[in-house]
C-alpha cells in the first residue's frame, strides 16, 4: 500500500475521532483495531477451480455505533492480502520441443475490503453480524515457477481479466470480552460471498466468476 492511501486511512480516522468524540465518551461510539487471516476462493470458472486458497492477512479498523441495548451499527475499513495457489503440468516450447513442465502459479490479491453491517447481541455478549462489504482492488500479481527448475516465467496475467471491484453480501458470528475496565476484545468469523460477476474478459470462456472469503479476526477496541 502506497503512502498517499495510508494517509488518506490516517485521515479519515482522525477525522472521525473529531466527529464522534462526544459518542466515543459516552461509550456509545467504538473504534477499534482489526487483525486476522482469511482465505479466498474464486467459483464457477474451470480454470480458477483449479487453485486452492491459501492463508491470507486481514488488519483494519472498526467502527460501531450502538443503536440500542442490542443493536448497532458497524463498519469496517481494511486491507487484505488473499492467496490463491495452483500446481499443474503444461507443455511449453523448449528449444523448438513441446517439453511437459510443471509449473506452480501464486496469485495474490490486494483490496481495501469495506463493510457496512448490523450487529445483534445476545445477552451473553455473543453477536451475530449482517450486511454488506465492497472490494477495490489495489493491484493482482502473478508468480510462476517451473517446478524442476525455480525459473520465474509469466504465462498469465490476471489483472487484465478480473475487475478491480466486487461486492456482496457480508456475514458473521462472534463474542465480546474484556480482560479489565479498559481492555475490550472481540473474536468473529464471517464470510465475504460475492454477488459480482468479476468477469473482464468479453468474448471468451471467462464468462462468470465469484469470489468467496472466509475470515478470522480478533478486534481490540481502542480504549479512548
Amino acid at each position: 500500500m502506497n503512502k498517499k492511501k495510508l494517509t488518506l486511512l490516517f485521515t479519515l480516522f482522525l477525522l472521525t475521532l473529531k466527529l464522534f468524540s462526544q459518542d466515543i465518551s459516552s461509550g456509545k461510539f467504538r473504534i477499534g483495531l482489526n487483525f486476522g487471516a482469511n482465505l479466498f476462493d474464486l467459483n464457477k470458472d474451470d480454470v480458477f477451480d483449479r487453485y486452492k486458497g491459501k492463508a491470507g492477512y486481514t488488519f483494519g479498523l472498526s467502527l460501531e455505533y450502538k443503536l440500542s441495548e442490542f443493536l448497532s451499527l458497524t463498519s469496517d475499513v481494511n486491507y487484505d492480502k488473499k492467496v490463491m495457489e495452483m500446481e499443474d503440468d503444461l507443455y511449453r516450447d523448449v528449444n523448438g520441443n513441446m517439453t511437459l513442465t510443471t509449473i506452480k502459479d501464486k496469485i495474490k490479491f490486494a483490496y481495501i475490503n469495506i463493510t457496512l453491517e448490523l450487529r445483534y447481541y445476545f445477552k451473553n455478549k455473543a453477536f451475530i453480524n449482517i450486511g454488506g462489504f465492497y472490494n477495490l482492488s489495489l493491484n493482482i500479481k502473478n508468480e510462476t515457477v517451473i517446478k524442476d527448475t525455480g525459473e520465474s516465467v509469466t504465462f498469465w496475467e490476471y489483472d487484465k481479466v478480473i475487475k478491480n471491484y466486487d461486492f456482496g453480501l457480508s456475514v458473521g458470528i462472534g463474542y465480546r470480552f474484556s480482560l479489565d475496565n479498559k481492555n475490550h476484545f472481540l473474536i468473529k468469523i464471517k464470510d465475504e460471498l460475492g454477488l459480482a460477476n468479476i468477469a473482464d474478459y468479453p468474448n471468451s470462456s471467462l464468462t462468470d466468476l465469484k469470489t468467496n472469503t472466509l475470515k478470522l479476526i480478533l478486534n481490540w477496541e481502542l480504549p479512548l
